[in-house]
This record gives C-alpha cells, sequence and structure tokens, in this order.
C-alpha cells in the first residue's frame, strides 16, 4: 500500500490564493510605506530650503533688506 504525500490540487489553489492575498497586503503596505517615506522627504525638503532661505537673509544686511535698487539713469542729472 503505498500512501501519498502530496497535496491535492483543491489544497495547492488553497494555498496558492492564501499567498496571493497576502502579497496583496505585503503590496498595500510597500505603499503606505512609500507613500510615509515620500511624506517625510518632502519634510526634510522643506526643513531645508527654510534653513536656506534663513541663511540668505543672514547675508544680506538689515539695512539693504528694504533697499529699491534705481538704475542710474532714471536719477536727476546734477
Amino acid at each position: 500500500m503505498h500512501i501519498s504525500t502530496q497535496p491535492r490540487a483543491p489544497e495547492l489553489e488553497d494555498e496558492l490564493l492564501e499567498l496571493e492575498d497576502e502579497l496583496l497586503e505585503l503590496e498595500d503596505e510597500l505603499l503606505e510605506l512609500e507613500d510615509e517615506l515620500l511624506e517625510l522627504e518632502l519634510d526634510v525638503l522643506e526643513e531645508e530650503l527654510l534653513e536656506l532661505e534663513l541663511d540668505d537673509e543672514e547675508l544680506v544686511p538689515p539695512s539693504a533688506r528694504h533697499c529699491v535698487i534705481v538704475p542710474v539713469e532714471s536719477l536727476p542729472s546734477p
């Protein structure tokens, strides 16, 4: 008497469906993690931009921040 230890086709189909469901769940989780990563990267970029803007302000003396640049040609002649 020979007893087969191989699963039958319906059992394999059930296992395949379970694995496909698990794969879909993992893909959804991956998409959520990618979204979180993009949000974090955006936050970092916004923070870096803010720092750069602050650095630019430090380069310009406070007295010059409200100056108006006028071409020499538009000045009245002496």
